[in-house]
């Protein structure tokens, strides 16, 4: 639901704003000061206020009783009081901030100017690989102590982030009992930065994923499921997670031409993505009684995030998240390993690039 600041501040809340600011002023004038000073004073639009006093001829009885001068009083304040909400107003909100990559994360100055921000920041150095035990416990550490105070607050929390995919999968997989919303950078390309604004509610585009790239195999008891969207995912990447080819694999893609940061530009496509992906892997689940399920994913922050939250069920078993780098996945994480020092998983440790 749209707050009545939102309202008062749209283009067209203002110039009603505007209109109704301009009547009550001029009533207000022609009240106390009368017909000569209203006249006099050229700043005030008097255009819906002749129109009044021509349609409605006991006027002047009327402001001039003690009644009618109480209502103009009260019509003034809550004209000053509507501006006031306009200008100064904020909704008080909970920004996490999340980067393991070095970048520092802008908030869209709209935004933070009509918001009281609470902050929470994860923020580290790149890890190098040797380190990563270390980092993803001082993560787990400050999740811990901020769910806490989550808890206990009643304020919107808003995300964003700019981090290797298994620390984004692990943040949100612990926070799956709470609502986040999300600031999403629109209009990024590669490495250019621009500022993290509200992600919008809805879009208009209605596409699906395509059918995915399954390849069965009957006595598998490990699932591989890659999900491409801001990048296609190669069935030979994927055998770097699996080189023996013994895992059931389940490829997710999106047409060539959609693809991109900006593919999840809604909340409620990320909602709707999160979810049917979710029940796939499900399902699959059902159908062959999986140990453990492997990921690799190239999609945005909030879908890894949103995924994530969704897939913290009784009937997703153990979770293996892994990073891409130059052509192969490295490392991943663990998700339901409490242990940061057993929750980091080595598979290719060719070198140390991020």
């Amino acid at each position: 639901m749209i707050s009545i600041r939102d309202a008062l501040r749209t283009k067209n809340g203002t110039k009603g704003l505007g209109i109704v600011t301009m009547l009550i002023l001029s009533i207000n004038i022609y009240a106390f000061c009368g017909a000569n000073v209203l006249n006099r004073i050229k700043f005030v639009d008097r255009t819906l206020f002749d129109i009044l006093t021509e349609s409605w001829p006991g006027h002047r009885a009327f402001v001039d009783s003690s009644v009618g001068k109480s209502l103009c009083v009260i019509s003034l304040i809550c004209i000053i009081a509507l501006w006031t909400i306009r200008q100064f107003y904020r909704t008080r909100i909970i920004i996490i901030k999340h980067s393991t990559m070095n970048k520092e994360l802008r908030i869209d100055i709209a935004f933070s100017k009509s918001h009281w921000c609470k902050k929470y920041s994860l923020t580290f150095e790149p890890p190098c690989d040797d380190d990563l035990p270390c980092f993803l416990k001082e993560q787990d550490i400050m999740i811990e102590s901020m769910v806490k105070k989550l808890s206990r607050d009643k304020r919107p929390v808003y995300y964003c982030g700019i981090a290797h995919t298994p620390f984004i999968f692990r943040l949100g997989y612990q926070l799956s009992g709470k609502n986040i919303l999300f600031l999403h950078e629109y209009g990024r390309n590669g490495k250019l930065m621009n500022n993290f604004t509200k992600l919008k509610k809805y879009d208009d585009d209605r596409v699906s994923f395509t059918r995915p790239d399954e390849r069965s195999q009957p006595n598998a008891t490990e699932l591989l499921v890659g999900i491409g969207a801001t990048s296609p995912i190669q069935n030979v990447e994927l055998d770097t997670i699996d080189p023996t080819n013994t895992m059931y694999r389940s490829n997710i893609t999106i047409d060539d031409e959609l693809q991109g940061y900006d593919f999840f530009s809604s909340e409620h496509k990320i909602d709707a993505y999160a979810l049917s992906t979710a029940k796939h892997i499900e399902n699959l689940c059902k159908q062959q009684r999986f140990h453990v399920i492997h990921m690799a994913i190239s999609a945005s922050t909030a879908f890894t995030f949103k995924l994530a939250q969704r897939l913290h069920t009784n009937q997703i078993p153990q979770i293996i998240v892994y990073h891409y780098r130059n052509g192969y996945y490295p490392w991943g994480i663990i998700i339901k390993e409490n242990n940061a020092q057993n929750a980091i998983l080595h598979i290719n440790p060719r070198d140390n690039e991020e």
